[in-house]
């Protein structure tokens, strides 16, 4: 899982230093070699070498990732990159991990590109679980050409949290994009919130989760009861996934355990 997590992390960083720096300034195996050093390690291959012996400091430093106040980042980066400025460095940092924001029109189309080859969005970057969520919601409502709908981001924001503690919990292994897409659905969004409140805490484990999602919920029967869900540019954007739209269907481990049908 960590390698995994890594080959796709490092992926969006190769392609973001890409798109600010000037193609082709750092290859693969170099992307490879600076995310290796930006955790701590001389190189790619130390960092792999302790992850496939389960070293849980490796692991650790895996998960917390880095971000914009790493100033181990700002140096490494400076030096595989000429003229580097905390402009670059900020721009690099927000474009490698999932978040979107309308100043970078013209990554769309990577952006997009990058997303279609990630099979599960844990492996994108994050701090923890809420941080994910959030940078999922902000993400999907950016691309979708709906900044401003509240409903939509609050659903996105609904449905991540869901599949983050079902992850968190064992009883699925991937956030998929197939998912999202299925519990958008008006039907099975409305399905998911009587789950949510039919089952509770024996369907979200974590209490300060449970607490958020149904924050959420109310606000999605309440102060956006009558905003509109946007349904085709999210199934667009879904399409534009990879998502067979016309098709949609939960996954199997996914349907177990949310018996909505």
């Amino acid at each position: 899982m960590y390698q995994k997590k890594l080959k796709i992390r490092r992926k969006f960083l190769s392609h973001a230093i890409n798109h600010v720096a000037g193609e082709k300034v750092v290859g693969g195996r170099v992307a490879s070699d600076i995310y290796a050093k930006i955790l701590g390690y001389d190189n790619n291959n130390t960092l792999n070498y302790l992850l496939t012996k389960n070293d849980h400091i490796a692991q650790m430093r895996v998960m917390n990732d880095w971000d914009f106040n790493n100033e181990r980042a700002f140096e490494i980066l400076s030096f595989y990159i000429p003229n580097f400025t905390q402009s670059m460095f900020f721009n690099i940092e927000q474009m490698s991990k999932p978040w979107y924001t309308g100043s970078y029109i013209d990554w769309r189309p990577q952006l997009i590109s990058l997303l279609k080859g990630v099979e599960n969005a844990e492996y994108l970057r994050y701090r923890n679980y809420y941080d994910l969520c959030d940078g999922l919601s902000y993400l999907f409502i950016y691309l979708a050409d709906e900044i401003y709908n509240n409903k939509a981001k609050n659903r996105i924001y609904i449905i991540c949290c869901v599949l983050s503690d079902l992850v968190e919990t064992g009883r699925i292994t991937s956030i998929r994009w197939t998912d999202i897409a299925a519990l958008y659905r008006e039907d099975n969004f409305n399905l998911l919130v009587e789950k949510i409140f039919q089952d509770r805490r024996k369907f979200i484990h974590d209490v300060e989760l449970l607490g958020r999602i149904e924050n959420y919920v109310f606000k999605d029967s309440s102060l956006f009861s009558t905003h509109s869900i946007a349904a085709t540019p999210f199934q667009n954007l879904f399409r534009e996934l990879g998502v067979d739209v016309g098709n949609l269907s939960l996954s199997v481990d996914l349907e177990r355990n949310l018996q909505l049908y």
